[in-house]
């Protein structure tokens, strides 16, 4: 539906179309069959519209398989006795008054140039009929793609068609004695099936006479669109008693359009009818079992998340619990659990627990450059600070520090003090006053202050202490610590 520049105003016009009109119409007893001329056509709209309304939607890519669809609709909104077509001959019985010859010709295949070769069609006495030549009871008209010759009061007797059969080339007839056919729905499922019903009739009286029905035999056939059939015998030991042959189709291998064909030869008589019809069977079996599959997703999934929380707890290491501690007030940041994985600086984390803390995390990403610089000047700020601090508490203090890029300056002052960074209310386990005393060796005070994670051995400006006694106050800037402190 493409009636304005606004897609709003399209949407809703389609609804309204496939709502309350074709509603309206179906009541009435309208039926649709639309044809959709290219795959981008809007397939979804046309087969509901044939679907709502007990019709049949076809695809036509090409001007043949366009004559087929429309024949295919005429054929569903106004089905036609037919006489069956064998080897390029049919059977015209004294009953039929008149009978009409839909000859379509073979695809040209690409390269190949079309023959002008007529059709010809050879009476029983063994005359042929050209359209130059018609008598006055023959009407012949010829167009590129088919021949439509009709043809009343024929000869009874076997006809033959000279001239190649094109797909779909029928013969229908008009006759006091005929085959009816109940109406064959343009779909089916296996809840709905197709109830096949077969009857004969003179003129208006149903035929039951067992003489005539004996020499009849009746056979259904279905075809698929891959050229895959089947056949079957309506009431192959006995004709019924009441002259109606019956057959149900409830299910076949695999959804999609299928051409029934039901065949009636009585040697002197034969008729055909054809009718085309969609079997989706799958579609429906599907709609019933694709919700279990969703329920037990959800299920699953929500028995997984309780049991997925803790798996990060057992990893965490013992040194890391006053991050673990944090992590609370920023769960709902996903960045925020990530990033305690690539964070080694207790300063780091404090600036990151003040940028997570934000209102509008948008900065982090449109203020990039500008946080940066903010977080430098803090950090610059506090380790000024702890220094002064930590120059009056003691200058014997040892601490290391975890940053890369300050091991080329501890390289050229190295007799310059660690700097104490204290975690007074994430470590309340350890006292602030055994720092300055320094009375174990600075492996355990390592240890003390759960500084594994660092590595110590890059450090090369630590004093050489002794279990006994306490820093050396005369050890000089410019000496070099022995093996055993760098261990």
């Amino acid at each position: 539906v493409d009636i304005s520049d606004s897609a709003d105003v399209n949407q809703a016009e389609e609804k309204r179309i496939l709502g309350e009109i074709l509603t309206n119409l179906a009541a009435r007893g309208a039926t649709f069959h639309p044809v959709a001329l290219f795959d981008l056509a809007d397939a979804g709209f046309l087969k509901t519209l044939a679907e709502k309304s007990q019709g049949s939607f076809r695809v036509a890519d090409t001007a043949e398989s366009l004559n087929l669809a429309f024949l295919d609709a005429l054929n569903s909104a106004a089905p036609q006795e037919q006489i069956p077509i064998e080897g390029n001959a049919f059977t015209v019985d004294s009953g039929v008054k008149e009978f009409t010859a839909l000859i379509f010709r073979d695809q040209i295949k690409a390269g190949e140039t079309a023959e002008p070769a007529g059709l010809q069609l050879i009476r029983p006495d063994g005359e042929a009929l050209l359209q130059a030549a018609q008598p006055g009871n023959v009407r012949w008209a010829r167009e590129e793609a088919y021949d439509l010759v009709t043809i009343t009061e024929p000869q009874a007797g076997e006809w033959r068609l000279k001239g190649e059969l094109g797909e779909g080339s029928r013969v229908t007839v008009v006759s006091d004695l005929r085959m009816v056919v109940g109406p064959v729905p343009a779909t089916f499922t296996a809840k709905s099936p197709v109830e096949v019903r077969v009857a004969f009739f003179e003129k208006t009286e149903k035929v039951v006479n067992p003489d005539f029905l004996d020499v009849i035999s009746v056979e259904l056939s279905l075809t698929s669109e891959n050229g895959h059939s089947g056949k079957k015998a309506l009431s192959p030991e006995q004709p019924p008693e009441d002259g109606e042959y019956t057959d149900t189709i409830n299910k076949l291998p695999a959804e999609g359009l299928y051409r029934l064909d039901i065949v009636a030869d009585g040697k002197t008589f034969a008729r055909k009818f054809t009718a085309t019809t969609e079997f989706m069977g799958p579609v429906g079996l599907a709609e019933s079992t694709i919700e279990a599959p969703i329920d037990i997703s959800f299920a699953e999934q929500a028995e997984q998340t309780p049991a997925a929380e803790p798996a990060p707890q057992p990893a965490a290491e013992p040194e890391e619990e006053p991050s673990n501690e944090e992590e609370p007030s920023a769960i709902k940041q996903p960045s925020a659990i990530k990033e305690p994985s690539a964070i080694k600086d207790p300063i780091a984390e404090k600036a990151q627990e003040d940028e997570s803390a934000l209102p509008m995390p948008i900065w982090m990403i449109g203020a990039g450059g500008g946080l940066l610089l903010v977080i430098a000047l803090i950090i610059f700020l506090l380790r000024r600070k702890r220094r002064s601090e930590q120059a009056e508490v003691s200058t014997a203090s040892e601490e290391t520090e975890s940053l890369d890029d300050l091991q080329q300056e501890m390289a050229d002052i190295e007799a310059e003090t660690p700097i104490l960074m204290p975690e007074e209310p994430e470590e309340p386990e350890e006292p602030e006053e055994n720092i300055p005393e320094l009375t174990e060796p600075a492996q355990d005070d390592e240890e003390e202050f759960g500084l594994d994670d660092f590595d110590l051995s890059e450090f090369d400006d630590l004093p050489e202490y002794d279990s006994s006694d306490t820093l050396d106050p005369d050890t000089k800037p410019g000496e070099e610590p022995d093996d055993e402190q760098k261990k």
